[in-house]
């Protein structure tokens, strides 16, 4: 019998090649790459050898967060640095509700399939050959490994190897397949998911759903409420089009298109969701400082800080010249507790701009350098200047209160 559809005789066409493959390599993706011939298909053993000799990059190095500079009580915040703010926390850390949201819009097969979704992959597929449209395929397991790449690519200044990342060509997407079976038999999916919810991007140079609950909502991902959460997770596919502070009616539907798939696989009841749905989209952007610009009174000893590790040998551990030592602070997560005394620091401060205040006409500068006896540890740096190169009045990046090369 004769089809009478073009359209339908191809899929049908399709779809046995694909399943042909699937059965020769033990899972239904084979039809991505090996070739199909005639009307059935035929799968050639050197396809699946191929396929198998793949290397499977799993090197995980340690993803790129933020440092933060402490005074000596190690509890008052001087400052933070970081060139991707992202805060690493372990899934205990993460609100269930959160794991649920982003594996319910993301893959809700996860905790199902083997790093690679047999049934996704077989959709997307056909939808491809059959409309010429692209749809996805990737599990949460290979946009790890994709973002992994990418972080990788950008640790190293590699722009062209970060762009190979996420090119859309079989050959990446074949590797990244590879990879993610061979990561699910090494990893436990939880440390997957854990893994993912620490890199993944979710706007605004905010990476990790922990720095995107503080930006975002001001709170601790632990404290994420099902809104929240679903905002949240929604936003990832697109972090530019569901940025909430940019487009809060697209990320309002995106939002409740993650509510509604949560509803449907039975992770919430029909009254959260009626609940959620129905709720105001409610952001608070709380940044996350970056750098000794906002140190507010502590700048000048944050800089003279900063300073001492660009020119001191002594921090050879965080690299071998200046410039490598203040990339890789902002990039290793450290905990800098210095010698500043909080009480010192704001009495100082007090003082200088008392008696000479910020913007006084006689634009005389005042510095106060305070040193405790017998150790030489420096408990405050202060003067009636803020630290901005915007080059107003009162304002310098020049420390006073240092040599020229601690100063500048």
């Amino acid at each position: 019998m004769r089809s009478s559809s073009p359209g339908l005789a191809r899929a049908l066409t399709l779809l046995a090649a694909f399943v042909a493959a699937s059965l020769v390599t033990g899972v239904l993706l084979a039809g991505l790459f090996i070739p199909a011939v005639g009307a059935t298909g035929v799968v050639t053993r050197s396809s699946v050898d191929y396929f198998n000799s793949l290397p499977a990059d799993l090197s995980r190095p340690p993803l790129a967060e933020q440092s933060t500079m402490y005074a000596s009580d190690g509890r008052t915040v001087i400052a933070r640095f970081y060139d991707e703010n992202r805060i690493n926390v372990p899934l205990s850390k993460i609100a269930p509700v959160m794991r649920q949201a982003i594996v319910a819009i993301e893959d809700s097969r996860f905790y199902q399939h083997g790093g690679v979704d047999s049934k996704g992959i077989l959709r997307a597929f056909l939808n491809n050959q059959m409309s010429g449209d692209t749809q996805g395929a990737s599990t949460l397991t290979q946009q790890y490994i994709k973002n992994y790449n990418v972080e990788k690519a950008l640790a190293t200044g590699d722009a062209a190897a970060a762009k190979a990342a996420v090119s859309q060509n079989y050959s990446r997407k074949l590797q990244e397949i590879r990879t993610a079976i061979a990561l699910e038999q090494q990893l436990k999916k939880d440390d997957i998911l854990e893994g993912y919810l620490n890199i993944a991007l979710f706007g605004d140079n905010t990476w990790g759903v922990e720095a995107a609950s503080q930006y975002f909502f001001g709170i601790s991902a632990n404290n994420l409420s099902l809104v929240q959460a679903a905002t949240l997770a929604g936003m990832v596919q697109s972090p530019t089009s569901f940025n909430p502070f940019v487009h809060p009616d697209k990320t309002t539907v995106r939002r409740n298109e993650v509510l509604a798939r949560m509803f449907q696989l039975g992770m919430i009841n029909q009254q959260q969701y009626d609940e959620a749905k129905a709720a105001k989209l409610e952001v608070k952007k709380t940044l996350a400082h970056n750098g000794c610009v906002t140190a507010g009174n502590m700048a000048y000893f944050c800089d003279y800080v900063i300073n001492t590790i660009r020119t001191d040998p002594g921090f050879a551990f965080l690299g071998k010249t200046g410039t490598e030592r203040v990339t890789n602070l902002k990039r290793g997560g450290y905990t800098l507790v210095t010698s500043l005394d909080p009480k010192v620091q704001n009495a100082a401060y007090s003082t200088a701009v008392d008696h000479v205040p910020v913007t006084d006409s006689s634009k005389v500068a005042v510095s106060a350098v305070t040193v405790q006896p017998g150790t030489g540890r420096v408990l405050a740096i202060a003067q009636n200047r803020n630290d901005n190169p915007d080059g107003k009045p009162g304002s310098t990046t020049l420390n006073y209160g240092v040599d020229k090369l601690l100063g500048d």
